[in-house]
């Protein structure tokens, strides 16, 4: 990856590229010490741990026609690819802390209520008594 964005703290991305056709690629990268798979498809993208995508995609590339080829020729990320990559993984953080941040709002909210409960509760015991 470049020098600016590894000085904004982004981890480094490496790995390589397959052109599959015209709008379909596929990247192999390491990203902070884990592997990834990312799928771009006519502007669109999506990344899945290395794992995972071969295992569910062992069966389309058994039968990849050309598969050795590409394979072998494989080059290196681009800085755009990269930069790509690298949203698709920020765009994924976003959403992860945004649900950490609703499940801190609802537990709040919870918390509140609860207190509001249990101080009505204890209001209208000692009136009672």
């Amino acid at each position: 990856m470049n020098a600016e964005s590894q000085r904004h703290g982004d981890p480094s991305i490496d790995g390589h590229m397959i052109v599959v056709n015209d709008g379909h690629s596929i990247a192999m990268y390491e990203r902070s010490g884990e592997w990834y798979v990312a799928e771009f498809r006519n502007g669109q993208g999506e990344f899945t741990r290395a794992g995972a995508w071969f295992r569910s995609n062992a069966e389309r590339l058994r039968h990849y026609r050309d598969g050795r080829a590409a394979a072998l020729s494989s080059p290196s990320l681009t800085p755009e690819t990269q930069k790509n990559i690298a949203r698709l993984h920020a765009q994924r953080e976003a959403r992860q802390q945004a649900m950490r941040d609703l499940r801190k709002k609802v537990a709040t909210t919870v918390k509140r209520c609860l207190l509001g409960v249990i101080g009505w509760r204890r209001a209208s015991v000692s009136e009672t008594n």
